[in-house]
């Protein structure tokens, strides 16, 4: 009888064991925990909530650079200005319309403003020369007459390199404007006003109509 209580006390307590022993599955350990975003290191965080547009700016700052910056719903913009030698002072604009990539328009403004149709041949020459001479920006006439730098980031342009990339154009611009600006003003006061041309036509259709005849040594015509 004695044995027979002894068993069954023993069978209890491997039971109870049993019961409370915790299950494993294979795989990872139950001890680790699953991943979630508080566990991702700060540095990540910090880096994938920075946008191209701050990327920008804070390149800016380290050079110190004074810019504005705007952001709407659909666009972000960095506006930098400088005073042409021997010009007007313009203005760079970086427009970013897209926070998943780095894509940036770069476009120059103020160069020269609403230029009269007759004369618009002669101020794209001065374009067109400054593009074959230049790298890195290019100029264009639009359709309301203003000459307008251009300039494109890669859409795949890292973030680790997309601010400064953007203060090179900027420098670059500056110093390709210094230098080929007088393209255009040369070009603009070459070509002749259309008023001047017709009053030309003018004048020489009436110098075939009534020839002008000189005075000979005695004054007579």
């Amino acid at each position: 009888m004695l044995y027979i209580f002894v068993l069954i006390i023993i069978l209890a307590i491997l039971g109870a064991k049993w019961v409370s022993a915790p299950e494993k599955k294979p795989g990872r350990p139950a001890e680790t925990p699953a991943p979630s975003e508080k566990t991702a290191p700060p540095e990540e965080v910090t880096k994938m909530s920075l946008n191209t547009i701050t990327l920008i700016s804070e390149a800016f700052d380290r050079h110190n650079i004074k810019y504005r910056a705007i952001e709407n719903e659909t666009l972000s913009l960095i506006e930098a200005g400088f005073n042409i030698q021997g010009g007007p002072a313009v203005r760079f604009q970086f427009f970013s319309q897209d926070d998943d990539r780095n894509d940036v328009q770069i476009r120059i403004a103020g160069i020269l403003c609403k230029v009269e149709k007759e004369k618009r041949a002669a101020i794209l020459e001065a374009c067109n020369r400054i593009n074959s001479e230049m790298r890195f920006l290019k100029f264009y006439l639009d359709t309301d007459g203003d000459v307008m730098g251009q300039a494109d980031l890669p859409a795949a342009a890292s973030e680790e390199c997309v601010g400064e990339c953007c203060f090179e154009l900027f420098v670059r611009g500056m110093q390709i404007l210094d230098r080929c600006y007088h393209y255009f003003p040369e070009a603009y006061y070459s070509a002749p006003a259309s008023g001047n041309r017709e009053l030309l036509k003018e004048v020489l259709k009436e110098l075939q109509n009534h020839p002008v005849t000189l005075p000979d040594d005695n004054g007579k015509q």
